[in-house]
Protein backbone atom coordinates (compact mmCIF):
# COMPACT_ATOMS: atom_id res chain seq x y z
CA UNK A 1 0.00 0.00 0.00
CA UNK A 2 1.41 3.39 -1.02
CA UNK A 3 1.83 6.05 1.66
CA UNK A 4 -0.84 8.74 1.46
CA UNK A 5 0.31 12.37 1.52
CA UNK A 6 -1.75 15.10 3.15
CA UNK A 7 -1.30 18.75 2.26
CA UNK A 8 -2.54 22.31 2.40
CA UNK A 9 -1.66 24.44 -0.64
CA UNK A 10 -2.32 28.15 -1.00
CA UNK A 11 -1.57 30.90 -3.49
CA UNK A 12 -1.54 34.17 -1.56
CA UNK A 13 -0.93 37.84 -2.21
CA UNK A 14 2.79 38.49 -1.57
CA UNK A 15 1.98 41.85 0.08
CA UNK A 16 1.01 41.57 3.73
CA UNK A 17 -1.61 43.77 5.39
CA UNK A 18 -2.31 44.58 9.01
CA UNK A 19 -5.14 42.74 10.69
CA UNK A 20 -8.41 44.63 11.03
CA UNK A 21 -9.54 45.13 14.63
CA UNK A 22 -12.35 42.79 15.74
CA UNK A 23 -12.07 40.74 12.53
CA UNK A 24 -12.15 36.95 12.28
CA UNK A 25 -8.44 37.05 11.39
CA UNK A 26 -7.69 38.95 14.59
CA UNK A 27 -9.72 36.47 16.65
CA UNK A 28 -7.83 33.50 15.18
CA UNK A 29 -4.30 34.96 15.30
CA UNK A 30 -4.36 37.15 18.41
CA UNK A 31 -4.55 34.55 21.15
CA UNK A 32 -2.47 35.11 24.23
CA UNK A 33 -3.82 32.20 26.28
CA UNK A 34 -3.78 28.54 25.33
CA UNK A 35 -5.72 25.65 26.78
CA UNK A 36 -5.10 21.92 26.54
CA UNK A 37 -6.69 18.71 27.76
CA UNK A 38 -4.97 17.25 30.84
CA UNK A 39 -7.69 14.92 32.16
CA UNK A 40 -11.48 14.73 32.36
CA UNK A 41 -11.48 17.09 35.34
CA UNK A 42 -8.46 19.27 34.54
CA UNK A 43 -7.48 21.71 31.78
CA UNK A 44 -4.00 23.11 31.24
CA UNK A 45 -3.73 26.87 30.76
CA UNK A 46 -0.64 28.70 29.48
CA UNK A 47 0.24 32.19 28.30
CA UNK A 48 1.49 32.70 24.75
CA UNK A 49 3.49 35.79 23.75
CA UNK A 50 4.08 37.02 20.20
CA UNK A 51 3.94 40.27 18.22
CA UNK A 52 0.86 41.07 16.14
CA UNK A 53 0.98 39.26 12.82
CA UNK A 54 0.17 40.51 9.34
CA UNK A 55 -1.97 38.54 6.90
CA UNK A 56 -1.81 37.75 3.21
CA UNK A 57 -5.07 37.37 1.27
CA UNK A 58 -5.38 33.85 -0.18
CA UNK A 59 -6.38 33.79 -3.85
CA UNK A 60 -6.81 30.01 -4.10
CA UNK A 61 -6.21 26.96 -1.95
CA UNK A 62 -6.44 23.17 -1.92
CA UNK A 63 -6.62 20.82 1.05
CA UNK A 64 -6.11 17.06 0.97
CA UNK A 65 -6.27 15.47 4.38
CA UNK A 66 -7.19 12.03 5.69
CA UNK A 67 -8.91 13.55 8.71
CA UNK A 68 -10.03 10.26 10.23
CA UNK A 69 -6.50 8.85 10.28
CA UNK A 70 -4.74 12.07 11.37
CA UNK A 71 -7.24 13.46 13.90
CA UNK A 72 -9.94 10.77 14.49
CA UNK A 73 -13.47 10.20 13.23
CA UNK A 74 -14.75 12.91 15.61
CA UNK A 75 -13.35 15.63 13.31
CA UNK A 76 -14.42 14.23 9.90
CA UNK A 77 -17.74 16.07 9.65
CA UNK A 78 -16.41 19.45 10.79
CA UNK A 79 -13.31 19.37 8.59
CA UNK A 80 -15.24 18.15 5.51
CA UNK A 81 -17.09 21.47 5.31
CA UNK A 82 -15.86 24.41 3.27
CA UNK A 83 -13.87 26.81 5.50
CA UNK A 84 -15.58 30.08 6.41
CA UNK A 85 -12.30 31.91 5.86
CA UNK A 86 -8.86 31.17 4.46
CA UNK A 87 -5.86 33.44 4.98
CA UNK A 88 -2.11 33.21 5.47
CA UNK A 89 -0.51 34.85 8.51
CA UNK A 90 3.18 35.74 8.43
CA UNK A 91 3.64 34.46 11.98
CA UNK A 92 6.71 34.80 14.18
CA UNK A 93 8.61 33.16 16.96
CA UNK A 94 6.37 32.64 19.98
CA UNK A 95 7.10 32.23 23.68
CA UNK A 96 5.03 29.82 25.73
CA UNK A 97 5.08 30.59 29.43
CA UNK A 98 4.93 28.01 32.21
CA UNK A 99 1.36 26.87 32.56
CA UNK A 100 -1.06 26.13 35.34
CA UNK A 101 -3.95 23.73 35.80
CA UNK A 102 -7.65 24.53 36.08
CA UNK A 103 -9.62 21.86 37.92
CA UNK A 104 -13.32 21.28 37.28
CA UNK A 105 -14.19 21.54 40.99
CA UNK A 106 -12.82 25.13 40.95
CA UNK A 107 -15.33 26.20 38.29
CA UNK A 108 -18.52 27.92 39.29
CA UNK A 109 -21.49 28.95 37.10
CA UNK A 110 -21.36 32.51 35.77
CA UNK A 111 -24.76 34.11 36.11
CA UNK A 112 -25.85 35.11 32.63
CA UNK A 113 -29.32 35.64 31.24
CA UNK A 114 -28.28 34.77 27.70
CA UNK A 115 -25.88 31.85 28.02
CA UNK A 116 -24.85 29.47 30.82
CA UNK A 117 -21.09 29.78 31.21
CA UNK A 118 -18.45 28.81 33.72
CA UNK A 119 -15.83 30.85 35.53
CA UNK A 120 -12.49 29.80 37.00
CA UNK A 121 -11.26 31.95 39.86
CA UNK A 122 -7.54 31.79 39.10
CA UNK A 123 -4.43 33.70 40.12
CA UNK A 124 -4.78 36.10 37.19
CA UNK A 125 -8.38 37.02 37.91
CA UNK A 126 -11.54 35.63 36.44
CA UNK A 127 -11.29 33.54 33.30
CA UNK A 128 -14.58 32.96 31.51
CA UNK A 129 -16.02 31.88 28.18
CA UNK A 130 -17.85 34.62 26.28
CA UNK A 131 -19.53 33.56 23.04
CA UNK A 132 -16.85 30.91 22.52
CA UNK A 133 -13.92 33.25 23.19
CA UNK A 134 -11.81 32.85 26.30
CA UNK A 135 -11.14 36.10 28.15
CA UNK A 136 -9.01 36.93 31.12
CA UNK A 137 -9.97 39.81 33.41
Amino acid sequence: MAQEWNYIKAIANPLAAGIIKDSEEEFITDHYWGYTFVSNDCTGEYEVSHPKWNIHTVNSYDIKCNVKELYSADFVSALARKPTSVFLADGSTITIMKGSKIYQDKLRPLQSKSNPQYVNEGKRGLIFADKGRAKNQ
